[in-house]
């Protein structure tokens, strides 16, 4: 596990290891089509995620789902895919992100302070697009622990916010 960015309390804010991200999009109606290629659960309840082996999918629109996997396995699912008897689009997008983790006690409240959503809402599993802030983030909730992702040029800002907030907390 990587050096804490923050802490706060017994709560802290970690840059995860890499890792493959590939965005598909495909009909609803080849869902169990796209899955039995790719090898990874695509659940058909959308916000929810599902994990297979080292995978997880995120359903976040009826016809789009998030797969996440280890750094350099990409290409095995691609190719799986390849096969498919159905259309889909599939774009790696693993560059183009910034992924943190922040996990412990305080860790919703940390979102809370510049996140609109009701996150007790969020059920474990449960992912979503929404706003940190003045930026459009996913965010993945695992257990107690949330994964955020978000475009590169934002980390500084999202880093700076979530110490804002955390000394807001302090203060207060």
């Amino acid at each position: 596990m990587s050096e804490p960015i923050l802490s706060f309390g017994a709560t802290r804010l970690r840059r995860p290891p890499a890792d493959t991200q590939l965005l598909l999009h495909g009909d609803p109606g080849d869902r169990a089509a796209l899955a039995n290629c790719c090898g990874v659960e695509l659940t058909d309840v959308t916000l929810t995620s599902a994990k297979t082996g080292g995978w997880s999918s995120l359903h976040l629109s009826p016809d789009e789902w998030l797969l996440v996997g280890p750094a350099g396995t990409g290409t095995d699912v691609i190719s799986r895919l390849g096969a498919a008897p159905v259309a889909y689009s599939l774009v790696d997008i693993s560059d183009r992100s910034s992924t943190l983790d922040l996990s412990g006690p305080g860790a919703t409240g940390l979102l809370a302070g510049g996140c609109p959503l009701d996150l007790d809402a969020v059920p474990d599993g449960g992912c979503t697009r929404t706003l940190f802030g003045k930026v459009t983030i996913l965010l993945w909730r695992r257990g107690d622990d949330w994964r955020i992702s978000h475009a590169r040029s934002y980390d500084d800002y999202i880093i700076d916010l979530l110490r804002a907030v955390a000394d807001d907390l302090v203060e207060n």
